[in-house]
């Protein structure tokens, strides 16, 4: 398997997760209704932020421990 497709499925996961999440609490910024498309937008925008924000801070956080672990090793 490619090495970059599980790490897209899991962000996609999140992303799906998360405005899951939202979906029913999310109310429409220019109307104010809870039934309104633009509040399934919403949600669906804050959630690939969120999601965004976990999968690029697992990865960072990954890279840090890289680094300093063959910093340790010199």
């Amino acid at each position: 398997m490619k090495k970059w497709i599980r790490p897209i499925g899991r962000f996609l996961a999140w992303w799906g997760g998360i405005s899951a999440l939202l979906g029913p609490f999310s109310v429409c910024p220019f109307c104010g209704r809870s039934g309104c498309p633009g509040g399934a937008a919403s949600a669906g925008f804050f959630g690939a932020i969120i999601a965004g924000m976990i999968f690029i801070g697992r990865g960072l956080k990954g890279l840090l421990r890289r680094a300093t672990g063959a910093m340790k090793g010199k």
